[in-house]
């Protein structure tokens, strides 16, 4: 769902390819962080709306 979502994003996906690009493992950690934050954030909105 939130990772559908990022991928809809040009702007994170761009910058997390950017990341990859040029770090490997800067860039999984940064997509993951990403990732997570969504996840966690539009968990929390689920609950409250």
């Amino acid at each position: 769902m939130s990772y559908s979502y990022l991928n809809k994003t040009p702007f994170y996906s761009a910058k997390a390819r950017f990341f990859a690009q040029q770090s490997s493992q800067l860039g999984f950690f940064f997509r993951v962080r990403v990732i997570q934050v969504y996840t966690y954030h539009m968990g929390t909105q689920e609950l409250y709306l």
